[in-house]
């Protein structure tokens, strides 16, 4: 997609964590915890909630320091110093899973070019990594659009555009699946496998993601601060099936769906699609209102694009509706105006 790494990997190196200890909040998240990451894999690191995972991803990518053990890049240990550090800053990059937490600029153009302007980079080459980076996450036309009119998995996106403007020779990718859409999660998931093989980028993907896992070179379970297991997800699957399930859950509830479709696939003014797609789960339900959203339209202050247009839908109680569309098509403005977080522009929503 137009996108060149880093120019400076050295073959024979990696991300090398040993024996790493981190506090936090006065608790061990992580106990002599060893790792290696090597150029052109994809390591998926699993776990239940609380076991270390974004710690452990912080951790790869100089965003914290261990308190016992160590935590190198290429050799180069971000504990020794400021340089050392901006260093290992330069050579991983860290998507995060809110990447709201990391902008920094209204537009993004400046956010994207935010890395290599504090590299001191040309402004000729800035624009260069800026439109190969869009490129590579099929964001090339969103260069001058604000980031506050972002969809969460827009947002993913640019976080992710920033983070290969740096010519990073490692990302550090900590469940940005868990924004998106199923079908931006596999774009995602082929993006980072194909910087692996092509570019010859380490992958360090943080995921809770069955296929993440299945599709990596290798995984590592993490349990209370401590690696648990390391193998091949193979291995996983056919000899750890209690940690198989403890990893990804119990698998997907079968369920009797209708589908709906809503907005006829029409088309907001400035290309976005307006479609949501919707199923439900059918059961006895209980007396009690129904929430009737009734010609919602709504376009963000100062954004040139219309995220809803004449939205009519209706829940009923006892029931569960799953809104699905592309990611920017205005499945969370929806969400926020519905719980009335958000009014909208025109129409309503409300029990009725």
């Amino acid at each position: 997609a137009g996108f060149r790494a880093s120019e400076g990997l050295r073959g024979g190196q990696m991300i090398e964590i040993t024996e790493a200890c981190v506090e936090r909040g006065g608790s061990v998240a992580l106990d002599r915890v060893s790792l290696t990451l090597e150029p052109g894999e994809v390591l998926a690191v699993a776990g239940e909630n609380g076991s270390g995972k974004s710690t452990l991803a912080r951790l790869a990518a100089g965003a914290l320091l261990a308190a016992g053990g160590s935590a190198s890049v290429d050799g180069v240990d971000p504990a020794a110093g400021v340089p050392e550090r901006a260093e290992v800053r330069r050579l991983v990059g860290l998507v995060p899973q809110d990447p709201a937490d990391a902008i920094v600029s209204p537009r993004v153009f400046d956010e994207i070019a935010f890395g290599p302007r504090n590299l001191r980079c040309s402004e000729e080459e800035v624009t260069d990594r800026v439109a190969a980076s869009l490129a590579a996450v099929d964001m090339t036309g969103a260069r001058d659009r604000l980031v506050a009119e972002l969809s969460g998995g827009e947002l993913v996106r640019v976080a992710l555009a920033g983070a290969l403007a740096m010519r990073p020779c490692y990302l550090v990718l900590d469940e940005v699946g868990a924004m998106l859409d199923g079908a931006l999660r596999g774009e995602v998931r082929a993006l980072a496998h194909r910087l692996a093989k092509e570019s010859g980028l380490g992958i360090l993907m943080v995921t809770h993601d069955p296929i993440d896992i299945v599709r990596a070179d290798r995984v590592a379970v993490l349990k209370a601060g401590r690696v648990a297991w390391s193998g091949s997800p193979q291995d996983l699957m056919r000899y750890e099936e209690g940690l198989w399930r403890q990893v990804v859950g119990e698998g997907l509830l079968a369920v009797t769906v209708r589908a709906r479709e809503l907005g006829s696939g029409s088309r907001h003014p400035g290309g976005s699609a307006a479609l949501f797609q919707g199923a439900s789960l059918v059961a006895d339900s209980p007396s009690g209102p129904s929430l009737v959203i009734a010609g919602v339209s709504h376009r963000y202050p100062g954004a040139d694009r219309q995220v809803l247009t004449q939205v009519d839908l209706t829940v009923q109680p006892g029931e569960v509706l799953l809104l699905s569309g592309p990611s920017g098509s205005g499945k969370s403005t929806l969400a926020a105006i519905a719980c009335g977080l958000l009014a909208p522009e025109r129409g309503t929503a409300r029990p009725r």
